[in-house]
């Protein structure tokens, strides 16, 4: 019986040596991102990542190159998951979390715009929203100093109390992507855009499959401990296997020179 000349490709020692070496560098890329989620199960708003890899059987590869990319593992991107994390109460109403869709969009200090579902605000001293680090929350309006009470309501209207009377002060619109899957950690919980993720799309709170806005509410960190420590030990799992054939192809490769050399 002859296999069909598309699907035929030779098995060496050295075939099985690199294969089990790209398992093993795709496992720990796989604990780098779990170490990562694991890092920021206390972080509000936080995404955790997955690690995606691919499987590589290469018809007819030169035997000369029998290296990654032709055989074994690829070394994996990663995707952001999207579920969100449960709501908890927030310290002040200028503390925000989105209930559905949406992301909150930041200036950066290069003057770039981020994306987060990290909504502890505060007001600084020119009546800007800004994160915990400072950066400025995108949003149209100011905050009135001395005002007696701020409040946001569901569709993002940004509301402040003066002499006992309430008065919309601002507003505050929510942005989504084609595939938010595809957005990119950046530092400081922020993400940001990339050609998989598609241009941020603004709309209102609450319209449109828009999220709307709960005030004075915090959205607890999407990496679950228990899942993460799970994945943990499947990679480390994953991880000895490929090290076990690693060393059993180093073997007979070790075993084949010395009859050789016999």
């Amino acid at each position: 019986y002859h296999l069909p000349s598309e699907i035929k490709m030779s098995i060496t020692p050295t075939t099985v040596l690199r294969s089990a070496l790209s398992g093993m560098l795709a496992r720990q890329f796989d604990m780098d991102v779990i170490a990562e989620n694991l890092a920021n199960v206390n972080t509000a708003g936080y995404k955790p990542n997955r690690a995606d890899f691919q499987e590589l059987v290469v018809t007819d590869a030169p035997e000369d190159e029998v290296n990654v990319p032709f055989r074994g593992v690829s070394l994996g991107l990663t995707r952001l998951s999207v579920s969100p994390g449960a709501l908890t109460p927030g310290l002040s109403p200028l503390e925000l979390a989105i209930e559905g869709d949406g992301f909150f969009a930041i200036r950066t200090s290069d003057g770039g715009t981020a994306y987060t579902r990290d909504g502890r605000f505060s007001r600084d001293s020119q009546g800007d929203l800004v994160t915990g680090s400072g950066q400025r929350v995108i949003w149209q309006g100011r905050l009135p100093a001395g005002a007696e009470a701020l409040h946001v309501n569901p569709d993002g209207t940004v509301m402040a109390q003066s002499s006992g009377q309430w008065a919309q002060v601002g507003v505050i619109q929510v942005h989504r992507f084609a595939n938010p899957s595809g957005l990119l950690n950046l530092d400081q919980n922020l993400l940001g855009v990339s050609p998989d993720s598609g241009a941020a799309q603004g709309g209102a709170p609450g319209a449109n499959g828009y999220g709307q806005i709960i005030s004075g509410a915090v959205e607890s960190s999407a990496a679950d401990l228990g899942e993460e420590m799970s994945d943990m030990v499947i990679a480390q799992r994953a991880y000895g296997l490929s090290l076990k054939a690693f060393q059993q192809a180093d073997e007979m490769i070790g075993l084949a020179i010395h009859l050789r050399g016999g």
